[in-house]
């Protein structure tokens, strides 16, 4: 059984006569863009987003710096969580860390190529 978002995603973009690529562009850009506003991320932070498919499962790519105390979790991650995730992390770098979301909110932000009217 295809999952909701797939379901979604095909009927969008039949609707719309766009390619699903766009649409999922869309969405992982909303998703960007919402965790910046709410986290007050700076643009100087990589911050990646990567919806699944098959699975309906969104997940953000979170650059943090390691260090030894977490003042600001936002921006940064203990060595303990860093070397969870890579065992080779050391502090002063930075890594990505994954964190899962539910897709809560949809607000479409301009990408490349893609006019609001189209999805309107």
């Amino acid at each position: 059984m295809e999952n909701e978002l797939l379901l979604a995603l095909t009927e969008t973009a039949m609707t719309r006569t766009l390619p699903q690529d766009v649409i999922l562009e869309a969405l992982q850009a909303a998703l960007v863009s919402a965790y910046r506003r709410e986290k007050n991320a700076s643009a100087s932070q990589a911050v990646e987003a990567r919806i699944d498919t098959k699975t309906g499962r969104a997940r953000l790519f979170v650059e943090k710096e390691v260090v030894e105390a977490v003042e600001y979790p936002d921006t940064e991650v203990s060595l303990e969580k860093a070397r969870f995730y890579n065992p080779e992390a050391d502090l002063g770098e930075t890594v990505n860390r994954s964190r899962d979301h539910a897709i809560w909110r949809f607000v479409i932000d301009p990408v490349p190529g893609l006019s609001r009217s189209a999805l309107c």
